[in-house]
């Protein structure tokens, strides 16, 4: 089911709107929130997926935090389409997610979650929140979609698929 469905979100992506401006929360229902769906997990039971959540002791919220057996495993930050996440010169994210990133990080260990993920679905990057460090980094380009495409594919559903998360 995934293949397909991740195939079908790939598809929408390339036949959007190009002179249409993704705001943060069209990419979360349009593309992320399917993705996640894709994955394996039930975005419509508020026991497994909640969205806007904070935890004590951290300014802000995150855009959505997964949940497996009553325990929070993946915090996400969603971004729009058109914000660049990650700096494959520099290898480190872009100066204008760098707030979300540390508000992310902090909110998930907070929640003692597994991982902390940046996603604009383009652009993912996934990190070890214990270990406080990037485990997975992956983008798709549709020209391009015999090796990133399938890498991508296989990154997310290796480290962000219920079937493979532990909590």
């Amino acid at each position: 089911m995934f293949e397909e469905e991740f195939v079908r979100l790939v598809d929408r992506f390339d036949k959007r709107p190009k002179d249409v401006n993704f705001t943060e929360r069209d990419t979360a229902t349009k593309f992320l929130l399917p993705l996640i769906r894709a994955l394996g997990w039930n975005i419509y039971d508020i026991r497994e997926v909640r969205e806007e959540i904070s935890a004590a002791g951290v300014a802000g919220s995150v855009d959505c935090v997964l949940y497996l057996e009553d325990a929070p495993v993946i915090v996400w930050e969603f971004k729009s389409l058109s914000t660049r996440i990650y700096d494959t010169g520099r290898k480190t994210v872009f100066h204008q997610v760098m707030k979300s990133k540390i508000r992310g990080l902090q909110v998930a260990k907070a929640l003692s979650a597994k991982y902390f993920v940046m996603s604009n679905f383009i652009e993912t990057v996934i990190w070890d929140v214990k270990n406080d460090k990037i485990v997975a980094v992956g983008y798709f380009s549709s020209e391009d979609l015999d090796t990133r495409y399938k890498k991508y594919r296989r990154m997310m559903w290796q480290y962000l698929s219920k079937e493979n998360v532990t909590p």
